[in-house]
């Protein structure tokens, strides 16, 4: 089955109507993030995560804002039907100064003091992050009897055999939800440090345990999660990277993992910004085609590293695109400035020009607006862009695995950030005439291998390009090397990469599973995830196309939406048929955010190394989930849920503490007679 071609519409978008105090997100397509309560008011939760709502650390409740009245809303609907005649103002939204940013070393000290916390934490921006490697996210797990025949892996690698340790596993009792709670509070208090216009809400982190034909056997909290959505002075939501906080506890009753990282804001300006339709309409751009767009109006708060002068509404984007039987891929969340190009307070506007000459591209954007200094960010539809290339102009050589189709047409683009942390981006096409082709590849003797694919501006998302980048950088920064094999971007990246050789034009043998890790970012829904290509399949499904492991891979990230839910109770049915001598699929149970930053933190934090201001380097690295868990946390606003799965064989022998090749322990290769079940985790970001 391919996806329908245009996809049908699947929901409808919000609009916001207005009360006495701000506007109420009114809804008819679901929540923005899958589970989140509406940011303005404290609400219920998803059954999945068993979590509760509280009120901020201030005390104050959130009240639901009063809806119009019925004479209000008449004069509502007379106005709309005259609007020909009325002139209408421009809308607007507040802007928020930011006046400090992140905690003060005396706050850093004292909110660890109470935590019982090594180290300040502090990081760019006066951001907090600690974890412990030994307590965060740990599954028990005891030495078993090697399983005959898989001593080594197909690098002729030694691995070891750790079975899950059930009745550890079943002892394990994390705080309760309200002494975690109480636990955060007092640490807050004892720091001084007030998280304004937060409302806490508190979850688990879940450990499945399930049987070949997917029945659940057992489900225990392993940890219990206290996370932060948070408002700006007026109420509207605020999201970001900018605007996060959580504080993990294990069942230690300890903090194994905080991360912090506000601003303090005060009221600005009114600011012009786009209308609703114009912004659904700057929210569709590149979204796959027929797409039910929605577009939300919040404001963004980008990470404490960029040193912004002020905080501007956006319109968050998001949607759903649906094929002909039903299938819904969920689009990822991203977020587009909604102040006006050319007004004060504005995003810059890019202009992109391109000269192609032979094989080779020159390109120079243009900026005019926005807040200086600017940040260029570069890209192309068929070829890896070199490190250093990150100004006002690039020169870089085609080099694609489809000549032919790059003869034709070459995409370079860029993405600017301004001084205000607002975002633009511009691109120009044309012809190269002697694109180089990609050297095919071949089997690799080392078992430090990486391969990278994404759909970006091609499927209308701007993070999925510069957290590939962030990735690929991490890996040439790890030592001992790691090397990354192929990177396959926007309309280069194909569904048959990752199609089973097995089945008639898959190529997986010399791509995805050819291999040790493949890092892939784009669209997904449950057990499977979308491509912009046209050359063959839009989408992949998990069962029949994926079986991957019988060739070279043990990991496989998936920073798409969903591909790990189990709402449905069918995670398992989706999924098991890839398990070929994989080890771990990595990914979200819920919508996943249009990251920048996701790739680069979870490679450094696999690595030890620190090429992104938000990572640190523990030494003894992180086990491979606790790396995604940390990455996911730090880049997926509040609501949303990691998730990671394998399977286990006898004695339970399991992958679920490995560390990269390398940096630590490895298990085997458990596939076919040998996987007697699935364990999956699942936490908070």
């Amino acid at each position: 089955m391919k996806w329908a071609m245009p996809w049908n519409v699947a929901g409808q978008a919000r609009f916001a109507f207005m009360g006495t105090r701000g506007p109420v997100a009114q809804e008819a397509g679901g929540p923005h993030k899958q589970g989140v309560p509406a940011p303005i008011f404290a609400g219920r939760r998803t059954p999945e995560d068993g979590s509760i709502s509280s009120t901020d650390v201030t005390g104050r409740r959130f009240r639901r804002l009063r809806p119009l009245t019925v004479a209000a809303f008449l004069f509502a609907a007379l106005a709309g039907a005259h609007r020909v005649a009325w002139a209408q103002p421009a809308p607007t939204a507040p802007s928020y100064a930011a006046m400090s940013s992140g905690l003060t070393p005396g706050e850093a000290a004292a909110l660890g003091q109470a935590l019982q916390i090594p180290g300040d934490g502090l990081m760019a921006g006066g951001a907090y992050q600690y974890i412990d490697p030994d307590r965060f996210m740990v599954v028990p797990t005891v030495p078993v009897a090697p399983t005959p025949g898989a001593e080594t892996n197909e690098d002729t690698s030694d691995v070891t055999f750790e079975g899950l340790d059930l009745a550890g596993i079943r002892a394990m009792m994390p705080p309760g939800n309200l002494a975690a709670l109480i636990a955060v509070n007092r640490a807050l208090r004892a720091a001084g440090f007030q998280l304004t216009g937060g409302t806490a809400h508190v979850a688990k982190t879940y450990f499945d345990l399930f049987r070949l034909g997917g029945l659940r056997t057992m489900r225990r909290p392993i940890a219990t999660n206290v996370s932060y959505s948070f408002v700006t002075p007026d109420r509207t939501p605020l999201e970001g990277p900018g605007a996060a906080a959580i504080f993990s506890f294990d069942p230690t009753g300890r903090a194994s993992l905080v991360w912090l990282a506000t601003r303090r804001l005060v009221r600005g300006p009114d600011v012009p910004i786009l209308s609703h339709d114009e912004a659904l309409a700057q929210c569709a751009i590149g979204a796959l085609p027929g797409s039910a767009i929605t577009a939300d109006l919040v404001h963004y708060a980008p990470p404490l590293y960029i040193d912004v002068v002020s905080i501007m509404p956006h319109y968050r984007c998001g949607g759903t695109a649906q094929d002909a039987a039903g299938k819904t891929a969920r689009l990822k969340t991203r977020y587009i400035p909604a102040t006006l190009p050319g007004e004060p307070y504005g995003p810059p506007t890019v202009h992109v020009t391109a000269a192609m000459g032979g094989s080779t591209v020159n390109a120079q954007a243009d900026v005019v607006g926005g807040t200086p200094p600017y940040t260029f960010l570069w890209s192309s539809s068929s070829t890896e862009i070199p490190d250093a290339s990150f100004g006002p102009s690039i020169t870089y050589d085609v080099v694609t695995r489809d000549p032919a189709a790059a003869a034709s047409s070459e995409t370079v683009h860029v993405s600017v950030i301004d001084g205000n942390g607002l975002t633009s981006g511009g691109s120009d096409s044309g012809s190269v005439a002697v694109p180089n082709p990609v050297i095919p590849l071949g089997p690799d003797p080392s078992n430090r291998t990486t391969g990278i694919e994404y759909q970006s501006w091609s499927v209308g998302l701007t993070g999925s390009e510069h957290t590939a980048d962030a990735f690929f950088k991490g890996t040439k920064a790890a030592i001992p090397a790691v090397s990354n094999k192929f990177y396959a971007a926007e309309f280069m990246s194909w569904e048959i990469d990752f199609r089973s050789s097995l089945i008639a034009g898959g190529q997986d043998n010399q791509w995805a599973d050819n291999v040790d890790m493949v890092y892939y970012s784009g669209h997904g829904y449950p057990g499977g995830f979308t491509f912009s290509s046209l050359r063959d399949n839009w989408w992949i499904d998990a069962y029949p196309s994926l079986r991957l492991g019988d060739g070279d891979m043990e990991w496989l990230a998936l920073d798409t939406c969903l591909f790990l839910n189990n709402d449905d109770g069918k995670v398992v049915t989706r999924t098991k048929p890839m398990f070929r001598g994989l080890h771990i699929v990595l990914g979200f149970d819920t919508t996943a955010a249009d990251s920048w930053d996701l790739g680069g933190i979870f490679t450094d934090d696999m690595f030890g190394t620190a090429t992104n201001p938000y990572s640190n380097s523990y030494g003894a690295h992180l086990t491979v989930v606790q790396a995604w868990a940390l990455a996911s946390i730090i880049t997926n606003g509040e609501g949303g849920r990691w998730a990671a799965m394998g399977p286990h064989g006898d004695n339970g022998v399991s992958d679920v503490n490995d560390r990269f090749w390398g940096f630590g322990a490895v298990g085997p290769d458990i596939r076919g007679n040998d996987i007697k079940g699935y364990w999956r985790l699942s936490g908070s970001t």
